[in-house]
């Protein structure tokens, strides 16, 4: 009886650990025509929290979907490190599922690949000041996607 128990106990710690791609409720599609930014290959662009950003030639979607941590440094102290902060982006191809990646300020990994293009976060705005506090809606991330 033991021997069940603890089998039993394995299995379901073991399906515990698997690691499932992460998922938002009521997820939907990537779609290009939904998309409120047109890149150029290589060049920079701006999104706010909820906004998506298709390549130029339509083969990749990007959407910022929120600033998980920030612990940068504020623009008006000084620090002994720069500090971080964690930006998640979907991308997708037209019509399939967001593959979530939390992308860094200044810590690894700032860029993700992924169907044949590099997605880099070349920054976040605003700076951090020390008497304010950022809101989700504020934040813009300055993102940048190049062909492999």
């Amino acid at each position: 009886m033991k021997m069940a128990v603890g089998t039993l106990l394995l299995a379901v710690l073991a399906a515990g650990c698997t690691k499932e791609p992460l998922q938002f409720a009521q997820e939907r599609p990537a779609r290009a025509s939904g998309a409120e930014v047109r890149t150029s290959n290589g060049g920079s662009f701006r999104l706010r929290p909820g906004e998506s950003a298709v390549s130029a030639g339509g083969e990749i979607l990007v959407l910022f979907r929120e600033v998980a941590a920030d612990s940068r440094c504020p623009q008006d102290v000084t620090c002994v490190w720069e500090g971080d902060a964690e930006a998640v982006v979907g991308i997708a191809v037209e019509g399939g599922w967001w593959s979530w990646h939390t992308l860094h300020t200044n810590l690894e990994p700032r860029s993700v690949r992924a169907h044949g293009h590099v997605v880099t976060l070349a920054d976040l705005e605003p700076p951090a000041l020390s008497d304010a506090q950022i809101s989700q809606a504020d934040y813009v991330a300055v993102l940048r996607i190049e062909l492999e």
